[in-house]
């Protein structure tokens, strides 16, 4: 069995104006489609830095642009998504946790 964790690599990124060298294997994110209008600045980075056999996983609150963002993601990418109910002792949050993966028509 080979250890992978030894080639993982995190780096922390504006996704309106990221500056990286290369493509990567994954781009994983948490809560980048709060704001109208962010999904545009993703898919421009998506494109520019997943290599075309990568994965995006991202985990977002359920809301308004989070649902909308992955309807206009899902023009470009093969999805699955699950809408999960995180529990607390106090509290409840409803999320969607989704992998993203190029159609292949692109």
């Amino acid at each position: 069995m080979t250890d992978n964790k030894a080639n993982l690599e995190i780096r922390k990124l504006d996704w309106t104006r990221p500056k990286l060298k290369g493509s990567f294997d994954y781009i994983i994110g948490s809560e980048v489609a709060y704001k109208e209008g962010n999904a545009s600045h993703l898919l421009d980075l998506f494109r520019k830095y997943l290599k075309p056999e990568g994965e995006i996983i991202l985990a977002e609150g359920v809301r308004k642009t989070s649902v909308d963002f992955f309807r206009q993601m899902s023009e470009h990418f093969d999805m699955k998504a699950q809408k999960k109910v995180l529990r607390s002792k106090d509290e409840e949050t409803r999320a969607i946790f989704c992998t993203m993966s190029w159609k292949a028509s692109r």
